[in-house]
C-alpha cells in the first residue's frame, strides 16, 4: 500500500483558521455559559451577559490549555497517563466527572480505571468539549487527531460515550482544515467511532432527519425523545454533540448558527462553543463578524480552577504556540501503528497501565497491564485477585523477579515470580491481597516489585504502585451493607429508607455534606438534624455547585467519630413527562471540604473528597 501523502498547510492560512478556530471558541463560550443547563426551548438573540473585559472564562478552553502545557512538555509522546498527571497537578475544578476523575488520579489508580471507577459522569461533555487542541495541532489529519482525543477523554470519561463525543469533535474539526462540507465532514469523522454507540446514532439520526425535511423547530423533541438521556440530564453527551451540528444544517450564516444552537439549550456552552470553533476551522477569520468578535477581544481568562503552568495571555499566543506544536506533529506518520486505537483500547476500561520505566511509550517499553477481578474497591477483611499481563516491547531480553509488597495491615497471598521475556513476549502474573478485618485507613498502597535480573544479579529494582480503595460499612434499612463508592442501592418498592454509620475524621475541619436523592431527605450528625431536603428528579453525586441548594450542608466537624444518619422519604419527584426516574431507590453520600472563596476573590470553589476520612 503507497504511503499516504503528508498534508502541509499554507502557514498563513492555517494561522487565520487556528485563530479563527480559539476566537470561535471564546465567542461560543461566552453566549452560552449563562444559559448553560436550561432545558427549554429559547429566545435569545444576544450575549445573555458579557465579562467586564468581553469574554467569561470556561472550563471549554481552559483545560485545552492545560493539554497545550502538556504537548509542550512531551512533544507527540503525549499520552492519557502524561494528560493525567497534569490533571493531578494543575485541575481544581471539582464539577461532575472532573471531580471524580481528579480523586480517582489523587488516590494513585492510573488510567484508564481511574477515568471510571465511581464516576457516573463518563457519557457527559465534559470531554467533547477540549476536541479542538488535538484538531488544530494535527490539522488535516482526522486519525492523528483521533488518537490523541482518545487519550484525553479516557481521563475523566473511560467507557463512556464522552470518548466518543471528543473522538468525533476532533476528527471532524481535523478535517475541517481542509474542507467545508458538513455532509462530508460528518460522514468521515463517524468513521473515527464505533456504529454502536450512542453519539453516532445521534449524529446520523440528525442528519438523516435533516434530509427528510424535518424543521429546525420540529427537529428538537425528535433528537430528545430518542436520543436524550434523561430531561434534566443537560449533560449528556450524545445529544449535545447533535445539536452542535444544528447551526451548520439550518442557519444562513455564523451568527444565525451560534442562535440556533444556544437555543436548543442543554449544554449550550458546550455545543456553542464548539459549533463556533468548528465554523472559524471552516471559514477562517473572515467568516466571524465583527458584530460577534469584537464584543470579546483577544484576551484568555483563565478560570481559577486551573492554575499552576504558563498560560497564553491572549489568543494570538495560543494561535503561535498551536501552529509550533502543528510543525512538530508534520513529522509524526498518522499510518503509524503506534497512532491506533486498538479493539483493546475500545473494549476494556476496567485495567490500569504502566510503563517500564516509568513515561517511555509503551510501544518500546515494558507494558505492563493490571485487571482486577472486581473493581479496586475492597472490604476489610477481603480478598482481592488481581492479574498483571507484562509484556516486552523493548528491543533487549529482560529477565525479572516479580513480587508485591503491602501495607501494614494487609497480607499478599500470593507467591513471587522469575521470568524472562525476550521482545514481543508475555508474561502473566496473578496475585491476591487481603486486607485485614481492622484496616482503618482509606486506601491501602500496594507495590509490584519488577526486579530487573542482569548476569545473575539485580540491575535495578522498578516499582509499580497500585491502590485497594477501603469500601464503607453501613447499616441500610436493618441490613448490614459494604458500599464499594458513594452510592447506596436501597431495596426497590419502599418510600422510606434509613442509611446509618460512623464516619472519623483525624482533624478539626471545616466541612460539607451533600447528599444527593431523588426523594425528600434529611440528615443527621450525632442525633442532630443538619439537613432537610425536597425530592429533585435527578441523582447528581457531584461534588459541584450544580446540587440542590437544600441538599448540602456545611459546618465544623471536630476530630473523631461521628454517627451519620440519612433518611429518605415520601414520593420522588417525577419527570416533566410523567416518568419515574430510574434512579429513585438510591442515595449518595459526599463529603468534602468547604465551599471557599479563590484568593483573587473570583468565584466559589467546592473541594474535592477529603482522602483521610473513613466512613464505616
Amino acid at each position: 500500500m503507497p504511503k499516504k501523502e503528508r498534508i502541509m498547510l499554507d502557514q498563513k492560512v492555517l494561522r487565520d483558521k487556528i485563530y479563527a478556530c480559539w476566537l470561535g471558541k471564546n465567542i461560543g463560550g461566552t453566549l452560552g455559559a449563562p444559559i448553560e443547563g436550561r432545558c427549554d426551548f429559547m429566545d435569545i438573540k444576544w450575549f445573555p451577559e458579557l465579562g467586564e473585559k468581553g469574554c467569561i472564562p470556561n472550563d471549554d478552553l481552559d483545560l485545552q490549555l492545560l493539554n497545550l502545557h502538556a504537548l509542550e512538555h512531551y512533544g507527540a509522546a503525549t499520552r492519557a497517563e502524561h494528560i493525567g498527571r497534569q490533571w493531578a497537578e494543575h485541575n481544581y475544578f471539582p464539577v461532575d466527572e472532573y471531580g471524580y476523575a481528579v480523586t480517582n488520579l489523587r488516590r494513585g489508580l492510573r488510567l484508564p480505571l481511574a477515568g471510571r471507577y465511581n464516576n457516573i459522569f463518563t457519557s457527559c461533555m465534559g470531554s467533547p468539549i477540549r476536541s479542538e487542541i488535538w484538531a488544530v495541532v494535527c490539522a488535516g489529519r482526522p486519525k492523528l487527531a483521533a488518537f490523541y482525543a482518545w487519550q484525553d477523554a479516557v481521563v475523566d470519561h473511560a467507557g463512556g460515550e464522552g470518548v466518543y463525543g471528543e473522538i468525533f469533535n476532533a476528527a471532524i474539526e481535523a478535517l475541517a482544515f481542509t474542507s467545508s462540507d458538513i455532509f462530508y465532514l460528518v460522514e468521515e469523522a463517524l468513521k473515527y467511532i464505533p456504529t454502536t454507540c450512542r453519539v453516532y446514532q445521534a449524529v446520523s439520526d440528525t442528519i438523516k432527519w435533516y434530509k427528510e425535511g424535518v424543521s429546525y423547530e420540529d427537529l428538537r423533541p425528535l433528537l430528545l425523545a430518542k436520543h436524550g438521556s434523561h430531561v434534566n440530564n443537560f449533560t449528556d453527551a450524545p445529544q449535545n454533540i447533535a445539536i452542535e451540528l444544528v447551526g451548520f444544517l439550518y442557519a444562513d450564516n455564523f451568527g444565525d448558527g451560534l442562535l440556533k444552537v444556544a437555543n436548543y439549550g442543554y449544554d449550550a456552552d458546550c455545543t456553542v462553543a464548539t459549533y463556533a470553533a468548528l465554523y472559524g476551522i471552516m471559514y477562517g477569520t473572515a467568516g466571524i463578524p465583527a458584530k460577534w468578535s469584537d464584543p470579546i477581544g483577544d484576551l484568555i481568562l483563565l478560570s481559577k480552577e486551573v492554575r499552576g503552568f504558563k498560560c497564553p495571555a491572549n489568543l494570538d499566543e495560543l494561535t503561535d504556540r498551536s501552529i509550533r506544536l502543528y510543525n512538530m506533529f508534520l513529522y509524526e506518520d498518522e499510518n503509524d501503528d503506534k497512532y491506533t486505537i486498538t479493539e483493546e483500547d475500545f473494549a476494556d476500561y476496567d485495567v490500569q497501565h504502566y510503563t517500564l520505566p516509568e513515561g517511555e511509550l509503551r510501544e518500546e517499553a515494558i507494558w505492563v497491564t493490571l485487571k482486577m477481578d472486581q473493581t479496586p474497591g475492597i472490604t476489610p477483611g477481603g480478598s482481592r485477585s488481581m492479574n498483571f499481563r507484562i509484556r516486552n516491547n523493548t528491543y533487549a531480553p529482560w529477565g525479572m523477579h516479580l513480587s508485591v509488597s503491602a501495607p501494614n495491615g494487609c497480607v499478599v497471598n500470593s507467591a513471587d515470580a522469575d521470568v524472562t521475556l525476550d521482545h514481543g513476549e508475555e508474561f502473566n502474573y496473578p496475585a491476591t491481597v487481603t486486607m485485614g478485618a481492622d484496616f482503618m485507613e482509606s486506601q491501602a498502597n500496594f507495590v509490584l516489585n519488577v526486579d530487573r535480573q542482569n548476569e545473575e544479579g539485580l540491575w535495578k529494582r522498578y516499582t509499580i504502585p497500585f491502590v485497594l480503595v477501603r469500601t464503607s460499612h453501613w447499616v441500610v434499612d436493618g441490613k448490614e451493607v459494604d458500599v464499594d463508592g458513594n452510592i447506596i442501592c436501597f431495596e426497590p418498592g419502599k418510600r422510606e429508607h434509613v442509611a446509618t454509620t460512623v464516619f472519623r475524621t483525624f482533624k478539626k475541619r471545616p466541612s460539607r455534606f451533600y447528599i444527593s436523592t431523588c426523594q425528600a431527605v434529611r440528615l443527621f450528625v450525632d442525633g442532630k438534624q443538619v439537613l432537610d431536603g425536597k425530592p429533585f428528579s435527578l441523582l447528581r453525586n457531584s461534588y459541584s455547585t450544580l446540587c440542590p441548594p437544600d441538599h448540602e450542608v456545611e459546618f465544623e466537624l471536630e476530630a473523631g467519630t461521628h454517627e451519620i444518619r440519612i433518611e429518605t422519604y415520601g414520593d420522588v419527584e417525577l419527570n416533566v413527562t410523567g416518568e419515574v426516574p430510574t434512579d429513585r431507590d438510591a442515595v449518595s453520600f459526599c463529603f468534602t471540604a468547604k465551599k471557599c472563596t479563590t484568593p483573587e476573590g473570583g468565584r466559589p470553589l467546592v473541594a474535592y473528597e477529603l482522602l483521610d476520612a473513613v466512613t464505616g
